[in-house]
């Protein structure tokens, strides 16, 4: 079976359809300048959003109906901070309590998760912390929902970029260090430049 990307871009919308390790096909349709805002609260926005994917696979059918959704960065809460390192059985819901303290609305207003890395230093846990209001995937799923797809994963846009730039170093046998604009929170300005991949 086929794996599917999907990116809903500031500018395109873009598929990447693969097997295994092969690309079998790319669509990218193009945002009107005046539908970018795709998560207006107003309905039509998102109807038209769902129109515009639906007429583009209409073109461009893909086998599978689950795909691997790329969500751009301002949609997402990413929130780093130090914790004592705690059991794994308390964890959850310690971190949870803790970002209370970093967002401004209610945790239970998000789908969120986090990964924690060992600060030796400050004898601590790094949080990693990444939320997305529950209301805003909705309707990102509600787009896929109107073309009969459904998400298999969700992930912020950064993070799919920086994993694609360290396979591919990998692949090389060789390593690559990113190189992100200043205040950019778009995947299409990070550029790889020669580097040590363990610094990544």
């Amino acid at each position: 079976m086929k794996s599917v990307g999907l990116y809903f871009g500031p500018r395109n919308i873009s598929l990447v359809e693969a097997d295994a390790k092969r690309i079998s096909n790319i669509i990218h349709c193009p945002i009107p300048r005046s539908e970018t805002s795709i998560l207006d609260d107003k309905a039509p926005e998102t109807l038209k959003m769902g129109l515009l994917l639906k007429d583009e696979l209409k073109k461009n059918p893909i086998e599978s109906k689950s795909v691997h959704m790329v969500i751009p960065g301002q949609d997402f809460i990413i929130r780093t901070f130090h914790m004592p390192v705690l059991p794994q059985n308390e964890l959850h819901d310690a971190v949870r309590f803790e970002a209370k303290k970093y967002i401004p609305f209610k945790v239970e207003d998000l789908v969120a998760d986090f990964r924690t890395f060992y600060d030796k230093p400050n004898r601590k846990n790094l949080v990693l912390f990444v939320g997305i209001k529950k209301d805003i995937l909705a309707k990102y799923t509600g787009i896929l929902a109107e073309n009969n797809l459904k998400a298999e994963s969700v992930e912020y846009a950064g993070f799919s970029a920086i994993r694609c730039c360290i396979c591919r170093a990998l692949a090389r046998g060789g390593g690559k260090e990113l190189c992100v604009p200043r205040g950019s929170s778009d995947p299409q300005k990070i550029r790889p430049v020669q580097a040590d991949h363990r610094r990544i």
